[in-house]
């Protein structure tokens, strides 16, 4: 009944806001452990040959929906991806999670103490939702990337340890587990676009317990430049030589800019690349899809220095496997 709703009201937004909405369906996808949601989005005329994939994967007590901004209670920074759907002819999954010892929707990321996380096989979703598009004739193979905001960006950096199907992976306002469950070596084919804000109140920037204001912790994290620094190492790079760019914010009254690290002759062409938001919160940098202030209090400040998730295209457009 759920999901006949979910499809309906995605039928009526299309109807009423045009024909980018219509475009996203919602897809069932079996898994070991059950029947999967996800949310996928496409151009209107798309060609007919196998596209690239980005597979989006929402925050800590979010959805599929509500990343693509079809709640519309607040603003979705990932949101974006729909455009760039539409204008780069490209395939978007945005994956629902599962819900968690707190009866909030999350996914099982490599945290091994962040004990209010679900303990169901989302690589295996994940990897589920590859092979039907791929399957199908929809996807290239060669073109599959992730990127995911928070709990979402964790889960970003555990695909890109465990699913070899990946080209590249992005994840926002998080970094890796201190305390890990995945084992596996992160592999030396896999880009990793890193964006973090340095005065997150949420995920501290120089590593510790995840956690929202009095709450409960929600398990512990590497620095995140530790996280770079790994990443680097496994494409046999040394992130204390990486380059240095740093671009201002869009908006007058920001007070932030970010401070990339990249190696090569661009962040975009770059294997690994960070971005460290300077004075940044626990929210995604964007232009077109700003939070509310009174949020803001809460995670920090959001950047406009550039829209994330054109910044992650840019980074994973021209990376095959």
């Amino acid at each position: 009944m759920e999901n006949s709703v979910l499809r309906i009201g995605l039928l009526l937004l299309g109807l009423c806001s045009g024909s980018v909405l219509a475009l996203t369906r919602d897809i069932p996808v079996a898994t070991p452990g059950g029947w999967r949601h996800v949310l996928l989005a496409q151009a209107d005329s798309p060609r007919k040959t196998p596209r690239p994939l980005v597979l989006i994967l929402h925050g800590h007590t979010a959805s599929a929906a509500q990343a693509l901004g079809l709640l519309h209670a607040e603003p979705s920074p990932l949101s974006q991806w729909v455009g760039i759907a539409e204008r780069e002819d490209i395939l978007v999954a945005s994956l629902d999670g599962a819900r968690g010892a707190d009866n909030e929707q999350g996914w099982n990321d490599c945290r091994a103490d962040a004990l209010n996380n679900p303990r169901t096989d989302d690589v295996a979703f994940a990897r589920a939702v590859v092979k039907k598009l791929v399957d199908s004739g929809l996807a290239d193979s060669h073109r599959v990337y992730a990127m995911g905001m928070s709990n979402g960006g964790m889960m970003a950096f555990r695909l890109g340890q465990q699913m070899p199907e990946l080209t590249a992976v992005a994840a926002i306002s998080a970094s890796m587990a201190a305390d890990s469950l995945c084992r596996e070596k992160i592999p030396d084919h896999t880009g990793l676009l890193l964006i973090s804000g340095d005065s997150d109140p949420l995920l501290p920037w120089s590593g510790g317990q995840v956690r929202f204001g009095r709450s409960a912790a929600r398990g512990g994290v590497m620095p995140v430049l530790t996280s770079f620094s790994a990443w680097a190492a496994a494409h046999e790079l040394d992130a204390r030589k990486a380059q240095v760019r740093e671009l201002p914010p869009q908006f007058r009254n920001d007070k932030t800019r970010a401070r990339i690290s990249y190696f090569g002759s661009t962040p975009a062409s770059s294997p690994v690349t960070l971005v460290e938001i300077v004075g940044g919160g626990h929210v995604e940098p964007s232009i077109l899809h700003r939070y509310r202030s009174l949020y803001l209090q809460v995670v920090g400040a959001q950047s406009s220095v550039f829209e994330s998730a054109d910044f992650a295209w840019d980074f994973f457009k021209n990376k095959t496997r």
